[in-house]
């Protein structure tokens, strides 16, 4: 359970800096 947790964290960030670097380019 404490994996999934930190799966999901590391997917938002992926996003977050996904969606980051649309916006830059």
């Amino acid at each position: 359970m404490r994996e999934n947790r930190r799966i999901r964290w590391c997917v938002w960030i992926f996003r977050v800096c996904s969606g980051n670097i649309a916006s830059v380019v």
